[in-house]
Order: structure tokens, then sequence, then C-alpha cells
């Protein structure tokens, strides 16, 4: 085990050092603050011995600034007071120290210190394992009821990554949301149409006004039996209850308990927009132009107006990225003003000349035309095709879309 001293008293800084390796620990050692946090960052020592009067910085000021850094390997925090000094104790504890002795140290009490903070750390590591085999577990069944889902039927397959895929997208643009929830929701989302695989095929591939009374019946039933399912197992306990609500719609006329607004929770309302999104590109094959305008439609109504906002935006770069998908090679002569380029611009050596994305002005093209000698493809280079009278129009439509948004009110 690497045990980090500091102590300011080099007598008393070298009787701990022979301690420490007499019980067959290495020591690494140190006489102020900055010194130790250097040692600290350079061997990550899992326990920390560190005098209170520092030259540059109290033992409680380093105890603190290795706690922050430490992570989530924990690291154990040994504080050495004055004998004249009652309140640093208290002061230590509450600062988030392990341990406090006074000076000078009495080595018995010092090594059973010591093994006290060896079998804690030996507890916490024996817990991390302990969590990385939950963990690896946990994965195994996830991938375990994807894998059913997609040899049930692949396209249920293909909407559950998509809507993954999304609902972790939108996750991320949400600042209320830890980043802690991300591989909860994006399980959800994967496992959200489980319960599918407990009904008749026809029902699925059928659209809403094609099933029948009993097939609608059964269709409302799915978000329950895939809570069902999920639930029998305990660590998927919060997955199960996300999926069993992914159908609620804001307005409170979803299913399968009818509740509305901030009733439902956020990581659910975030499967149900993503999942409408995949269903509206990828199964209703409707072109990205069109979305807003229907998304527009959904807006208080079936879906939270915050997240159709932010789908609206991950549709307006997708078709974005969708139009600069397509470039190609001109000679640097036909190079005109508005023009974005697609690739990078580099000097023979490697060095950037001009990133890709730059809208080409006269400046840019006089600069090119100057330096064509450096440049590693010298003649040509890369533009989108019609890439900036596309992206305005993207811009134009979506600028639309959000004033539209302004002024609507949502649909009871």
């Amino acid at each position: 085990m690497k045990i980090l001293v500091t102590d300011p008293d080099p007598d008393h800084l070298h009787m701990l050092i022979m301690f420490i390796r007499d019980l067959g620990h290495e020591a690494l050692y140190a006489e102020d603050g900055r010194t130790a946090v250097r040692l600290w960052e350079n061997s990550r020592a899992r326990m920390v011995v560190a005098a209170w009067d520092l030259p540059d910085m109290t033992g409680l000021d380093l105890c603190r600034r290795i706690r922050r850094q430490a992570g989530d390997r924990y690291t154990y925090l040994m504080l050495i007071g004055r004998i004249n000094a009652p309140d640093e104790a208290a002061e230590g504890l509450e600062g988030g120290v392990d341990d406090y002795m006074i000076r000078p140290v009495r080595m018995r009490e010092f090594q059973a210190r010591l093994e006290n903070g060896l079998r804690i750390l030996d507890l916490e590591t024996r817990l991390n394992r302990r969590y990385d085999a939950m963990r690896i577990n946990y994965l195994q069944i996830i991938r375990m009821f994807s894998n059913l889902m997609e040899v049930y039927d692949r396209d249920l397959g293909a909407h559950a990554r998509n809507t993954a895929r999304i609902a972790l997208d939108l996750a991320r643009r949400l600042p209320e949301v830890a980043e802690s929830e991300y591989e909860e929701i994006e399980s959800a989302a994967l496992l959200h149409d489980i319960g599918m695989i407990g009904l008749p095929h026809i029902i699925r591939v059928k659209s809403r006004v094609e099933r029948s009374e009993e097939e609608s019946h059964l269709y409302r039933l799915h978000p329950v039996i895939g809570q069902g399912i999920l639930e029998e197992i305990e660590i998927l306990a919060p997955v199960a209850r996300i999926v069993g609500q992914h159908h609620e719609q804001f307005n409170g006329r979803g299913f399968p308990e009818g509740k509305a607004g901030e009733e439902i929770p956020l990581n659910a309302r975030i499967i149900a927009a993503a999942s409408t999104y995949d269903n509206l590109v990828r199964r209703g094959e409707m072109p990205l132009q069109e979305i807003p305008q229907k998304l527009q439609q959904m807006k208080g109504y079936q879906l939270d107006p915050r997240l159709t906002d932010l789908l609206m935006g991950i549709n307006q770069e997708r078709m974005i990225a969708q139009v600069r998908s397509d470039f190609r090679e001109i000679p640097l002569e036909d190079l005109e003003t508005g023009m974005v380029l697609a690739r990078d611009v580099r000097r023979q050596n490697g060095a950037l000349l001009m990133p890709a994305g730059t809208a080409i002005t006269t400046a840019s093209i006089d600069k090119l035309k100057r330096q064509r000698c450096t440049f590693s493809s010298g003649k040509t280079v890369f533009i989108y095709e019609e890439a900036e009278r596309e992206t305005e129009t993207i811009m134009a439509r979506h600028a639309a879309s959000e004033q539209q948004s302004a002024t609507d009110t949502p649909k009871d």
C-alpha cells in the first residue's frame, strides 16, 4: 500500500516514514503541501497522513484538495493536529478527513489507526468489485433483452436503438438531468417496447386506425406488460417504472394511467419524445423538412413543449448534416463566395490553413490563392453541394417554427 506522509518537522517525518516502511508499506513523503499534491497526483496513494501546520497550506486544505480530486477512487485521509488546538479535530472531521491524531504521534496508536484505515480501504475495494460485477450483469441483462427484441422483430429492435440514441441526445441537452441518469435513460429507451413481444405480431404492424377494439386494448397493455417483465429483476426496477409510463401524454390522454404534465417523470417524457420522433422519421418515412410542422401539432398535446423544442433543434441539425453529406472537389479558380469548405485545407507540413465549415469570403479566396503553393492539394478544394443556400433555408424554417411556437397555445 502506498502511504503519503507530510510533516514540516524533519525528525517527526523521518520517524513516521521508517515506521510505515517497517510495517511493509511504501512511504512517500513531503515537507510542504504543494509537493505533497504533486506526489499524490502522480502516485494516487490510497492513504494520506497530513500534518496540520504545513508551511504553505494547512493539512486540512491539503486533505480537502485531495478529496475533491480523488473522484470515485477513495483516499483515506488522516490529519495530525497540534496538542494546543482542541478545535482542530472537529474542524478536520467536519472537513472530510477520516481520522485525527495529535503530535507527537504514539506509534502503537498510529499503527492501530493505519490498520483501521486499511480495513476501510479493503472494504471499499471489495464493494467496488461487487458493484462492477453487478454493473456487468446489468449490461448483460439489457443486451439480452435487446437481442430478444431484435430476434422477435428486427424493425422493433431498430426502433429501440434509434430511440435510445435520440433519448440520450435529449438528456444531454437538459441541465437538470444528471450524467449519472444517462445510462438509466438509455437502457429504458432500449427496452421501452419490450412488452410488445408478449403481443401478437399483427398488432404491432397495424396502424392505430387499423386495429380492432380488442387489438387496441391489447396494444395499450404493452407498457404494463413491459414494466412487469423488467420488475422481476430487482436491478431493473428504475428502468421498469420508466418503461411503464412511456405512452403517457402531456395532456393526460395517454395510457396506462392518464398522467399529465409533470406528473409524468421527466425520463419517461424524454423516451416518449424520442420514440415519437423516430416513428415519424423512420416508420412514417416523413421528410425531415416536414417534421417541424408535425412536432408543432404535438407540442403541449402529446409531447412536453420543452422536449418538442429540443427535438426541433435535433431535426434542424440533421437537416443541415443531410445537406452537407454531399460534397465535391473543385478547382481553386472556381471557388466562390458563399461556398462552404467540406474538408480542412492544410499546408504540406500538416498545419491547418483553413478549417472545414469555413464560409468562403473574398478574403478567404485571396488567402488560398496566395498560399496555394503551400497547401497539400495545391489546385483543388472540397466544398459542400449547395450547402450555403440549403443551410440558410433550413435556418429560416427553424426560425419561423420557433416564432410560431411562441405564439401558439397548447391544445387541451
